[in-house]
């Protein structure tokens, strides 16, 4: 014969119970503490952790059952209590004296399992529960990251939080749950583990997770102790790279640095693109020979555009209205777009641009300060990002300001425009039309 310990006359009035209609469980637990007056006929439920003011903690939940007495000198007195998870054992309620001797030491999966709440028997009817060792797929809701959602108090909660606590009890108090088998549908409590929310971020998928994984720079410097600087942004730079940098910057000639020509200082930026280049040697550039070098960074396909604006820089300075008049058209650029790659090319010196990355890289953090500039364009290398993905990035930070798009009108849709408006009888507005179709 089976005996159970469900009273059929008792039903506790306390909300979220774990066990409502279980009268031996609301025997106070601490009667067994000596020295202590007991009010063994007035039990109470205790909150781990505590309820806080208004009693709106959402983390708190019953895990003992305690005299007045107990309760009020564990919550206000020089008690104290814990719910801890012990290898083994599972969650094992303990409370202990000023002195750190223990108490009551209760544990609560088996107590918990045992009387399970009202909702438990509609939860688990949306749970596919197979094996222990196996997944147990949630059947109902899931939000967009396949995470499932059960409706409990009036609100929607995650499914695999609601089975841990059904089976293992409350979450410790500042941990978080981490699926360990990375399947986002499955409850089964046998896949989850209480973690601290960075422990969970690290173990993801997720950019910061990725990059605190890298354990060398992409030079192959190891990122240990004593080569890696934490920067002010909290990203790490390798020592041994931004000292070589360092050097760089040093053995670059300064802006006043005369001494060589012109013509050397073209063939550095862009020797090797074309044969008309090289054969440069000495002595003042003549008009062929400009003509040659504009029309060899007009051919190149690598770092076009750094070369183009040191050189029109150079020449704009030397030759001031006649280079805009002889040579500007002959580097492949329209006036305005020619003028913004002299602008980056200014704010941005060779000496402080970055080898690897690109033109349109440097030209979205060209308004930076130069060590917030490198630190950008180095974590772009770092992490392999688009010039896209830099701007978003930028824009988040509040470091750039995305310009509102401008429509661009074709020729007929101007006319179309016009006839709706009633411009089209306006001799000037027809002569402008006219004047922009001879121009195309």
């Amino acid at each position: 014969m089976s005996v159970t310990r469900q009273s059929l006359r008792f039903k506790c009035s306390v909300k979220d119970c774990p066990w409502p209609k279980d009268e031996a469980i609301h025997v106070p637990w601490c009667l067994g503490i000596p020295d202590v007056e007991h009010w063994a006929d007035k039990p109470t439920h205790q909150h781990h952790p505590k309820k806080g003011m208004g009693g709106n903690n959402p983390k708190s939940k019953i895990v003992a059952i305690l005299c007045v007495t107990c309760h009020d000198r564990i919550d206000n007195g020089d008690w104290s209590n814990d719910v801890k998870d012990m290898p083994g054992r599972g969650l094992v309620y303990f409370a202990q004296d000023l002195h750190g001797n223990t108490l009551i030491e209760k544990d609560l999966d088996s107590v918990l399992s045992a009387a399970e709440p009202e909702y438990a028997e509609r939860f688990w009817s949306k749970v596919d529960r197979r094996g222990d060792d196996e997944c147990w797929p949630w059947l109902a809701t899931r939000n967009s990251g396949g995470y499932g959602q059960f409706w409990l108090n009036g609100k929607l909660e995650q499914a695999y939080r609601v089975s841990y606590e059904l089976i293992r009890g409350p979450i410790p108090e500042g941990l978080t749950l981490d699926h360990l088998c990375r399947n986002p549908p499955c409850v089964n409590p046998a896949d989850l583990e209480a973690v601290t929310e960075k422990e969970n971020i690290l173990r993801g998928e997720g950019v910061g997770a990725k990059a605190a994984r890298v354990t060398h720079c992409p030079k192959g410097h190891p990122y240990d102790k004593e080569n890696t600087r934490i920067r002010a942004n909290g990203w790490r730079q390798c020592i041994t790279c931004h000292r070589a940098a360092g050097r760089k910057k040093k053995a670059a000639p300064s802006a006043g640095d005369k001494e060589e020509s012109d013509e050397t200082l073209h063939t550095l930026q862009v020797s090797g693109v074309h044969t008309a280049v090289s054969e440069v040697r000495a002595g003042p550039l003549t008009h062929e020979q400009r003509v040659a070098i504009a029309q060899a960074i007009k051919d190149t396909k690598q770092r076009h555009q750094f070369l183009a604006g040191d050189t029109a820089n150079l020449w704009e300075e030397e030759l001031n209205d006649e280079f805009w008049s002889r040579y500007a058209d002959g580097f492949g650029y329209t006036y305005p777009s020619l003028r913004n790659v002299m602008r980056v090319c200014k704010r941005i010196p060779p000496n402080q641009r970055h080898d690897e990355m690109s033109f349109a890289h440097h030209e979205a953090v060209q308004t930076l300060d130069i060590e917030t500039r490198e630190a950008w364009l180095e974590r772009s290398f770092e992490e392999e990002w688009p010039v896209k993905r830099l701007r978003e990035e930028l824009v988040k930070e509040k470091l750039l300001t995305t310009k509102p798009r401008v429509k661009r009108w074709s020729l007929e849709e101007l006319r179309v425009f016009a006839v709706e408006h009633h411009y089209a009888q306006s001799t000037n507005v027809v002569r402008f039309l006219n004047a922009l179709e001879e121009q195309a």
